[in-house]
C-alpha cells in the first residue's frame, strides 16, 4: 500500500450524481497542470450511456482526463473517470472495474471507489462528495475517515442538488466543506502536504458476495427479493443481499415509494379498462334483451369508473402526467 509519506502517494477519489458534471468542469478547469496526484471520478449515468464524460471534462482541463481502463496502473496529474455499467474501484495502484451487483441502484456507484480507496490507501486517501439525490457516497466517506483519510463535501448551499452533500456533512463530520470555486485550491493543498506515515493495516469492509454482516431484516431486496442483511455503518443503515446489492435506508424508501407508484398506476388502467369492458358487454345484453345480466354489467363498470376517478385524482395530485417506467 503506498503509505510512506510522498505526497504524490495521495489518491483523490470524487463522487457525485445529479448537477455534478457542471461542478467537476468548474473544478478541473481550476486545477493546475502539474497536479501531483491521480483522481478518479464516479459518476452516477445510466448503463445506456455512450460513456462520453472523459471527452466533455477533457475540454475544461488542463489535466489529462480518460475514460478508466481495467488494470491500467494510475499516474499523477491524471484524471480517470468511471465508464457506465462498471464500479471503479483501486487495487495496488492499479485500476480495477468490476462488474459487480448494483449499489444504491447504480453502477458505478460511489461507496464502491471510497471503500477500496479506503482499504487501499488509509490515511493517503481523500475522499470528495458532490452534488446530487439521495445519499450514495456517504457510507464511502466514513470508511475514508475512519482509515485517517481526507473527506471534504461540498457546501450544500453550493450545490445544484444539495442532498449527497448534506447527507455526507451529518453523518461524515468532513474535514471540509468548500465551494466547488475553493475546492480546486484546497485540492492543491491537500496534494503537496507531506503525509505522516500510517500504521493501518486493516481493511475497510468492501463489498463481496459473501458479506452478510449486521442481521437479517424483515426486508427483500428491491433488485432480486432476497433476504436482506442490515447493519448500521457510521451513523447509516445499510442493507445488503447474498447476491450483493447494497442499499441505504433512504435508498430503500425511495425504491418502496417508486413501487407503490408503479402498482398505483397499473391498479388504474385495470379498473379503467374493467370499466370499459363491463359497459360493452351491458350494451351487448342490453341489445340481446338479457336484462338481468345488463343490469349487473352495468353496475360493475359504474363501481370501476368510480374507483378508477378516486385512484386517479390520488396519483395525479400534484403531477402534470403519468411517469414513464
Amino acid at each position: 500500500m503506498p503509505r510512506n509519506g510522498s505526497p504524490n502517494d495521495r489518491l483523490f477519489v470524487i463522487g457525485g450524481s445529479a448537477g455534478a458534471i457542471e461542478a467537476l468542469r468548474q473544478l478541473l478547469s481550476a486545477l493546475p497542470r502539474s497536479f501531483p496526484s491521480p483522481i478518479l471520478v464516479v459518476i452516477h449515468t445510466p448503463l445506456d450511456s455512450p460513456g462520453q464524460l472523459s471527452y466533455v471534462f477533457q475540454r475544461d482541463s488542463k489535466l489529462v482526463v480518460r475514460p478508466a481502463t481495467d488494470g491500467v496502473h494510475m499516474k499523477p496529474g491524471t484524471v480517470y473517470v468511471a465508464p457506465p455499467n462498471y464500479h471503479l474501484t483501486v487495487r495496488d495502484g492499479h485500476i480495477r472495474l468490476v462488474t459487480g451487483p448494483v449499489e444504491n441502484r447504480h453502477r458505478p456507484a460511489i461507496d464502491p471507489l471510497f471503500r477500496s480507496a479506503a482499504r487501499e490507501y488509509g490515511s493517503a486517501a481523500a475522499g470528495i462528495v458532490l452534488s446530487g439525490y439521495l445519499d450514495d457516497g456517504s457510507i464511502g466517506l466514513w470508511s475514508i475517515k475512519e482509515a485517517g483519510g481526507i473527506t471534504v463535501v461540498q457546501d450544500p448551499d453550493d450545490a445544484i442538488v444539495p442532498d449527497m452533500p448534506r447527507n455526507a456533512l451529518e453523518r461524515v463530520q468532513p474535514d471540509h466543506i468548500v465551494p466547488i470555486r475553493e475546492l480546486a485550491t484546497l485540492m492543491v493543498s491537500i496534494a503537496t502536504e507531506p503525509m505522516p506515515v500510517s500504521s493501518l493495516e486493516q481493511e475497510t469492509p468492501m463489498a463481496t458476495n459473501n458479506e452478510h454482516a449486521g442481521n437479517t431484516s424483515v426486508f427483500t431486496c428491491p433488485e432480486c427479493h432476497g433476504t436482506l442483511w442490515e447493519a448500521d455503518e457510521g451513523g447509516t443503515l445499510r442493507f445488503r443481499c447474498r447476491v450483493g446489492h447494497a442499499f441505504t435506508a433512504d435508498t430503500m424508501l425511495q425504491d418502496q415509494s417508486l413501487d407503490v407508484e408503479r402498482a398505483l398506476w397499473a391498479a388504474l388502467r385495470v379498473l379503467e379498462e374493467n370499466a370499459e369492458l363491463s359497459h360493452r358487454m351491458a350494451s351487448r345484453s342490453r341489445k340481446s334483451g338479457r336484462h338481468h345480466a345488463h343490469q349487473l354489467y352495468a353496475n360493475r363498470s359504474e363501481e370501476s369508473r368510480r374507483n378508477a376517478m378516486v385512484l386517479r385524482e390520488l396519483l395525479t395530485r400534484g403531477m402534470r402526467q403519468e411517469p414513464q417506467p
